[in-house]
């Protein structure tokens, strides 16, 4: 019997084949795909959609401006890599220990009004960034912003949902995909540019704290989602985790894709710590950290088209080993030249 989760989607256009691409790797039956087409307007149109997106586009641009402000700050008040370090440990920790918590609030709380309170709260910590004097402070600071982007990220994400028709699902969340890549893309590239201009990091904050308030604005129009799915607690959180983990070790595609997200997660959580310390050995100061994050995001957009060509070329899994081959490719790059140039065409192929 075909594939439900494959099924749902043959009506969508599929101009590369990653469809079969993927039946193929699962070792799934063929079906004869519909020649549908998914319009652009008949998603922009539903009610909410709009709004959302813009508090999504918001929300990222200025979360990525707060993002390059903390790391800026850390290294700053503790002045090395161990420094930055200590953030990504704790924000790390944070996700794996309450990230299932968050979840759980959200489906308590309703998913507007978690997204709602987790952005105010979001915009009140950016400002709090302004004031915090010791490294000790910003680590706090750096706790609570990760315990409300863990409310805020699936409060957001379950959203998407609810103001998009069924069929066209898949291109919904690829426009909140498209806007969350651009996020990573301007919003160093704009902490830059105010660090240069106003010489130094309260400016952006102050930026990025405004644009956080304004991304709340747009969810208040989204309509109130109607009765909720079984939550976590009716069920069980720690029955939740089981059985995801017994799905996983039962089906080996998914595991494959598992270990190589685990490998390719190790090796940045190792490497972007050292993207600030990199900025001012080279001289740049702050506006080089918001440099390089921009180009993170720049290998994100150059190399979404590149795994498609990729996928249709030479399949999944070589175009994942090719993926990750280009990792440790760009990081040695990046350590071992000495120049603004090398060390962005570095950034860029690791994040491709």
């Amino acid at each position: 019997m075909a594939h439900a989760g494959l099924d749902r989607y043959t009506h969508l256009p599929d101009p590369f084949g990653l469809r079969e691409q993927l039946r193929h790797w699962l070792h799934l039956p063929n079906v004869v795909p519909v020649s549908d087409v998914v319009h652009v307007p008949s998603v922009v149109g539903r009610q909410g959609f709009l709004p959302l997106l813009l508090s999504t586009a918001l929300a990222e641009v200025a979360g990525n401006m707060v993002y390059v402000s903390l790391l800026e700050r850390a290294y700053q008040l503790g002045g090395k890599a161990a420094s930055v370090g200590g953030v990504l440990l704790i924000q790390s920790v944070l996700q794996v220990l309450l990230g299932i918590w968050a979840g759980s609030m959200v489906d308590r709380l309703g998913k507007r009004r978690a997204a709602t309170l987790a952005t105010l709260a979001y915009a009140a910590l950016a400002a709090g960034l302004v004031v915090g004097q010791t490294i000790l402070a910003v680590y706090v600071l750096a706790s609570l912003i990760a315990l409300a982007r863990l409310v805020l990220i699936p409060a957001r994400l379950t959203l998407v949902p609810h103001v998009s028709s069924k069929g066209n699902l898949v291109a919904a969340n690829t426009a909140f995909a498209v806007v969350a890549g651009l996020g990573l893309f301007l919003g160093p590239a704009i902490s830059a540019a105010l660090i240069v201009l106003t010489d130094g990091f309260q400016t952006p904050l102050f930026v990025a704290g405004l644009g956080l308030l304004l991304s709340a604005v747009p969810l208040l129009s989204i309509p109130a989602p109607g009765a909720r799915v079984r939550s976590v607690e009716q069920v069980g959180i720690w029955r939740e985790m089981r059985s995801g983990w017994q799905y996983i070790r039962k089906h080996g595609p998914v595991s494959k894709v598992l270990l190589c997200l685990v490998h390719y997660t190790l090796i940045m959580g190792a490497a972007m710590p050292l993207i600030t310390p990199l900025a001012h050995k080279l001289g740049l100061g702050s506006e080089g950290t918001g440099v390089f994050f921009s180009a993170v995001g720049l290998g994100g957009l150059i190399g979404a088209p590149l795994a498609i060509v990729l996928f249709k070329r030479v399949g999944p899994s070589m175009a994942l080993l090719l993926s990750g081959l280009l990792v440790p490719v760009g990081l040695s790059l990046t350590g071992l030249m000495d120049s603004l140039e090398g060390a962005l065409a570095g950034i860029l192929l690791a994040h491709m």
